[in-house]
């Protein structure tokens, strides 16, 4: 897999406790085909998709 390269921002991110996660129809649609085809719950699939996103995540500095 691909690292996911995220630059730094200068300001510091507003932390929420929210469990909502807002994705766009045509991901959700893609997410409700997977969670048909494999009876697996959309909240777990994305669970799933995430962890497994944030082990390919590099962080680097912005270079300004």
């Amino acid at each position: 897999m691909e690292k996911i390269i995220i630059q730094k921002q200068f300001t510091k991110p507003v932390r929420s406790e929210s469990i909502q996660c807002w994705v766009s129809k045509d991901v959700s649609e893609q997410l409700d085909k997977v969670s048909n085809d494999t009876g697996i719950s959309k909240q777990r699939i994305i669970d799933l998709l995430l962890k497994k996103a944030l082990e390919a995540v590099e962080i680097v500095d912005c270079e300004i």
